[in-house]
């Protein structure tokens, strides 16, 4: 039953609204990326949608989160990358296979979807901002550090409001203001949790007789597969 509701737990780990990764899976990629030696080359994908507050006054929630749901399944769907939302707007996407240049590729294509389907949602342009950072495998990437790059980014982006779309080399990125002792102890306590929340929902959905997957389980697995 890999990646079943008896199995692995994976819902934890899932944004409820647009369905990618939430804060906790994103934090255990980047524990479990640092500890890879040599580090691969990657390429984060920062997007932050514009106008959220704005589109939820003047066309209700619904249509926010739509628009939510859209953007990450432009990202899913144009770079096919690893995407998680780590912020009420903001989605961080991975790229850890092909070249710095088809990541370019990639990026671009999301660029122009944004663009072109905006209006299909409601969104004013640029629908988002967009920002392309890549790791060379040089570069430190704890999870402070990717952070702090990544929302060094994001601050870097909102100073041009024009600007809804730019290149960073990671190395060369100012990182947000040293939060460095604040992320360290968030990252281990989300992944405490994590570890906690998978053998609570071990307890929960396993018959403790067999080891198999009780009715509990069972009946998320009807009720998801009938959805």
């Amino acid at each position: 039953m890999d990646g079943s509701i008896g199995d692995s737990p994976k819902f934890l780990r899932l944004d409820p609204l647009t369905g990618v990764g939430n804060p906790m899976a994103f934090f255990e990629w980047l524990l479990s990326h640092s500890k890879t030696q040599p580090v691969s080359p990657f390429t984060l994908i920062s997007l932050d949608v514009s106008g959220l507050e704005q589109l939820n006054q003047n066309h209700g929630t619904a249509a926010g989160d739509a628009a939510l749901r859209w953007a990450a399944l432009v990202l899913l769907e144009e770079a096919a990358a690893k995407v998680y939302r780590i912020g009420g707007d903001e989605f961080v996407g991975v790229l850890s296979e092909g070249s710095p240049e088809s990541h370019t590729e990639a990026v671009e294509r999301v660029c122009d979807r944004l663009m072109n389907e905006a209006d299909l949602v409601k969104m004013i342009h640029p629908a988002a901002s967009v920002a392309m950072i890549h790791y060379t495998g040089l570069e430190d990437t704890s999870p402070k550090d990717v952070i702090g790059v990544i929302y060094g980014a994001f601050i870097d982006m909102k100073q041009d409001p024009d600007q809804s779309y730019k290149v960073f080399g990671a190395a060369a990125t100012e990182p947000a203001i040293d939060l460095s002792g604040l992320i360290d102890d968030l990252v281990r306590r989300m992944v405490s949790l994590g570890s906690m929340l998978d053998k609570s929902h071990r307890l929960a959905y396993t018959d403790s007789i067999s080891a198999l997957p009780n009715m509990h389980a069972a009946m998320y697995e009807l009720e998801t597969t009938f959805n």
